[in-house]
């Protein structure tokens, strides 16, 4: 029951990264001891970083970075096409523009008077064209007893919502081409 040395029982859960590829077989070293403690199964995730993963019981899981699901209840996860019209790339990632982004929070039924406060945010900030918010407003228009895709309708009554002072200017670029 002895134990050599004065080094720490080790944790019941161990978990590093590895490069795939930096050890080869034969080699010796730490990343030849982290590859066989993954059992030499290192898929490419992003950045070439794989999360490896030993339990007490010795085995070992290789976490990939596709998900097909989550245990947590508040995340959805979809999967989909993005249209190139609706992301562009911002610091080397793809993200949604903002302008759609308002769209979709009236897709998942988030409360109207918040999102009239964020897309007169996206507005302010010119973080996208008034012209692409109406875009993405126009399918819910109906919901709120305006006629169906009346998108520029429902862009003023969320600037109306939410106090813009530009309402007038923001409306006029949004209805010109």
């Amino acid at each position: 029951m002895g134990s050599t040395g004065s080094a720490a029982p080790p944790s019941p859960i161990t978990s590093h990264f590895v490069r795939p590829g930096s050890a080869r077989p034969g080699a010796s070293g730490v990343a030849a001891s982290r590859r066989s403690r993954c059992r030499g199964r290192l898929p490419r995730v992003g950045g070439g970083y794989v999360r490896c993963r030993r339990s007490a019981s010795r085995r070992s899981r290789v976490h990939r970075a596709r998900r097909r699901q989550t245990r947590r209840p508040d995340v959805r996860i979809h999967r989909g096409r993005v249209l190139a019209d609706r992301r562009l790339i911002l610091g080397g990632l793809p993200v949604t523009r903002a302008g759609w982004v308002v769209g979709e929070l009236l897709e998942d039924r988030v409360d109207p008077d918040a999102v009239a406060q964020i897309a007169s945010e996206v507005l302010d900030r010119v973080l996208d064209y008034p012209r692409v918010v109406a875009e993405s407003l126009a399918p819910y228009a109906a919901r709120y007893g305006l006629a169906l895709g009346d998108g520029l309708g429902l862009l003023d009554d969320f600037l109306v919502r939410a106090g813009n002072r530009d309402r007038d200017r923001l409306l006029a670029e949004a209805s010109s081409l």
